[in-house]
């Protein structure tokens, strides 16, 4: 499982940019997503948080997400689609 850092967590001190999780169907990994406080990427505002606190630009829908995994010499997105399960927007709490 990647999980998101704790400072976009809420209750951790965080921003509360959390949002919530899916799982990549083809190999079974679950994944944190959040909202991007900005992107170079016009359409791809949240970011997948992978290992290590690394992410990856993404739009996440309810079966699919697509993430950016490079970007081109024409300074367009590289775009890599990926079927999801069990997307799972976490609920909203206050502080």
């Amino acid at each position: 499982m990647a999980y998101a850092p704790l400072s976009t967590y809420m209750n951790a001190g965080g921003d509360g940019s959390i949002l919530g999780q899916f799982v990549e169907k083809e190999f079974g990994r679950t994944f944190e997503f959040s909202t991007a406080a900005s992107t170079p990427f016009e359409g791809f505002d949240v970011l997948v948080w992978t290992r290590d606190d690394s992410y990856r630009y993404a739009r996440v829908l309810k079966t699919v997400a697509y993430l950016v995994i490079d970007e081109g010499l024409d300074g367009e997105p590289v775009v890599e689609k990926w079927d999801i399960k069990r997307h799972q927007l976490y609920e909203r709490t206050g502080a």
